[in-house]
């Protein structure tokens, strides 16, 4: 455990996208049962072999993320790339149907993950209000505009996580991870 702590520290993990690509597409299409954990304990990946060995499905045990999205192609492009990694996926297009299926999913909502700026309504109130139904779910902001913009218009709060937009499926799963580990 030490040993990959250091190897962390000094950037040896597999940091290329490629890489981690590679290394996911390995995992899942592994016959034996995979999982890995962060340093912390937390499960990070649950490939299909070990959904048959212990008997829970990669969605209990990684937790469900739900992502409000208004543009139909984003929205799937997330959808795709978050399912093949093992997350359950819940997709909504409006605010008023996130809050909904906060208020009405009966499994784990462990990520929000919403846009910043939507007709109608802005990411930090969509946040504010499914916190209230899942005081525990964490937040992930994705944005097609830069951070400093955002910040001078008072449409992000300072020191959130941000995935800006356009992003590669490394970097979301990157982000995604960062959040639920942190």
């Amino acid at each position: 455990m030490g040993e990959w702590s250091n190897a962390r520290s000094r950037g040896l993990v597999l940091a290329t996208e490629p890489a981690q690509l590679l290394l996911a597409s390995i995992v899942r299409s592994a016959h034996d049962a995979i999982m890995s954990m962060s340093l912390d304990g937390i499960i990070t990946s649950w490939n299909p072999s070990s959904e048959w060995l212990f008997g829970y499905p990669a969605d209990e045990v990684l937790g469900g993320v739900l992502v409000v999205e208004d543009e139909p192609a984003i929205r799937e492009v997330i959808r795709r790339i978050l399912q093949r990694n093992g997350y359950h996926v819940l997709m909504t297009e409006t605010p008023l149907d996130a809050l909904d299926t906060a208020g009405t999913h009966e499994g784990q909502i462990h990520l929000l993950l919403t846009d910043v700026v939507m007709p109608k309504t802005l990411g930090k109130d969509v946040a504010e209000r499914v916190r209230a139904l899942r005081p525990a779910v964490k937040v992930l902001y994705m944005s097609g505009y830069a951070r400093p913009v955002l910040a001078n218009t008072g449409t992000l709060e300072p020191g959130v996580t941000l995935l800006e937009k356009p992003f590669s499926e490394a970097v979301l799963l990157s982000a995604v991870r960062q959040v639920l580990d942190g």
